[in-house]
């Protein structure tokens, strides 16, 4: 669901918090598998997407300070003159997407591979269409801002960039400060470095199996207890790793297209596709408007919704 409300934002920020929603979504099932390398795998693939995602939302930032606008639609083509800026927004898309060597392909496979060896093999396919759709969604918008590629997306289904309540900017900088997307680049490369430095899973596997060894790190934490040096166990993703990497590249890419060139498809087919997807996507719009006050009615809700089925359990 976050991933599908991803892809039909045309607001930029929005768009890469709903990002995060889905990604979350991955990390929680990593430690929802209980054992060490679900564990390793969602935290490593916390830190390379943290910094995929703070460069992308750095770039966001960019974008505002030099249009005064993150909508997609009304920045369609006015970034050309920024292409290399642009390529770093690409890339990111990319990255979300567990483009290998990348940070976030490198924990993604951890948890799939978990998953698979307990019996939960359906969970990479989700992961692979979330990462699609979340990815797509970042490189149409690159695509579109700053290569002027296709038309403004037809599946938008939020709001303008400024919703109800914030007026857009008209400002318009000639410039932008290397303070500004300078460590958007570093943040990229560091995920890319994650990916590929040699022992990095080992220790973050190391690190998972210190922590679910619980009588050892009880016994660490309240008599002081040195736990033993765990062996360092190497990891490598399978071959259906890299294989479903590919796949949510390549569905990522496909997904980009679609929403820049649907306009070209026969109207029959976009008249059918509409009618199918609009009143899903619609009511999904209705119900996650981007507000915080929205979200809080929300969370109380699921709190007091929660709370009542462990009342109910506990009886």
């Amino acid at each position: 669901l976050g991933a599908v409300m991803c892809f039909a934002q045309r607001h930029l920020k929005r768009m890469l918090a709903f990002s995060t929603v889905s990604h979350a979504g991955l990390m929680m099932s990593g430690l929802a598998l209980l054992n060490v390398r679900g564990l390793a795998g969602a935290s490593f693939y916390l830190a390379g997407h943290g910094l995929v995602k703070g460069a992308l939302f750095i770039c966001a930032g960019v974008v505002l300070h030099k249009f005064g606008s993150v909508d997609e639609a009304g920045l369609h083509g006015r970034a050309r003159e920024m292409r290399p800026f642009g390529a770093l927004f690409l890339i990111g898309g990319l990255a979300l997407a567990g483009l290998p060597p990348f940070g976030t392909f490198t924990g993604k496979a951890m948890v799939e591979e978990a998953a698979t060896d307990l019996g939960y093999g359906w969970l990479t396919p989700v992961a692979v269409l979330a990462s699609a759709l979340t990815g797509g969604a970042v490189i149409r918008a690159a695509a579109g801002i700053f290569f002027g590629w296709g038309k403004p997306s037809a599946v938008f289904v939020s709001a303008p960039s400024w919703g109800s309540k914030e007026p857009p900017e008209s400002r318009e900088r000639r410039w932008t400060p290397l303070v500004l997307w300078g460590p958007a680049a570093v943040m990229l490369l560091l995920s890319l470095a994650s990916g590929v430095a040699p022992g990095l899973p080992a220790q973050a596997i190391s690190g998972a199996s210190r922590f679910a060894d619980t009588q050892a790190y009880r016994a660490a934490v309240l008599e002081g207890k040195p736990q033993a040096r765990t062996v360092l166990q190497g990891f490598r993703p399978k071959p259906s790793s890299f294989a479903a990497a590919f796949a949510s590249v390549v569905l990522a890419v496909l997904l980009a297209a679609w929403g820049l060139a649907s306009h070209k498809l026969p109207n029959r087919f976009r008249e059918e596709s509409w009618r199918l997807l609009a009143p899903p996507l619609l009511a999904l719009r209705r119900i996650h408007s981007g507000f915080v006050e929205d979200y809080v009615v929300w969370l109380m809700a699921g709190s007091a919704v929660i709370t009542g089925l462990l009342a109910l359990m506990a009886r």
